[in-house]
């Protein structure tokens, strides 16, 4: 059987090479407002992204902009970060957060406090989306957990600057 890596029912494929050839990531509620843009296609089974990175600002699509904590929207704080590794999760695949990352009310809230624990106790008690529909054993959340803790590590290792408040786009407006 064949997966579609950004149609997936099960949530699973949000992934696409940009113009630069870098792998992309995106939430699945996201993807049909992307085919739709015309700037997500699939050819020869694999899935391609229009645009160079995917900074939606400048891509005049931050209404589909959601936290890169806790995947929430509306997104009204920016916080300054500098690329940096991922944490591999499988294999050995490299990946990298490249740039700013967007923070919803709450988790903006617990940065600029510099409520860190808080921050990832948050989470770390909500599945990200392209897990929510999937059944997840005990070992899987064992390891999401810890990804999602060394993350969070690396993120507060790169932090830039104090976040700065921006206009929210809520989804779909």
């Amino acid at each position: 059987m064949k997966i579609d890596w950004a149609r997936d029912d099960r949530g699973h494929g949000c992934f696409a090479k940009d113009l630069d050839g870098n792998t992309q990531s995106f939430v699945p509620s996201i993807r049909d407002r992307l085919i739709q843009r015309g700037v997500l296609r699939c050819q020869d089974g694999i899935w391609y992204l229009g645009w160079h990175g995917f900074d939606l600002d400048q891509e005049r699509a931050a209404d589909m902009s959601c936290c890169d904590f806790c995947s929430e929207r509306p997104v009204c704080w920016l916080v300054p970060c500098a690329t940096f590794q991922m944490p591999v999760i499988i294999g050995d695949g490299t990946a990298y957060s490249r740039g700013d990352w967007a923070a919803c009310e709450v988790c903006g809230t617990f940065i600029t406090q510099g409520h860190r624990q808080a921050l990832l106790q948050r989470c770390l008690g909500i599945p990200p989306p392209l897990v929510r529909t999937v059944d997840v054993t005990p070992a899987m959340w064992t390891v999401l957990r810890k990804v999602k803790t060394e993350l969070h590590r690396r993120f507060w290792i790169h932090v830039t600057g104090q976040p700065v408040r921006i206009q929210s786009h809520p989804f779909g407006h």
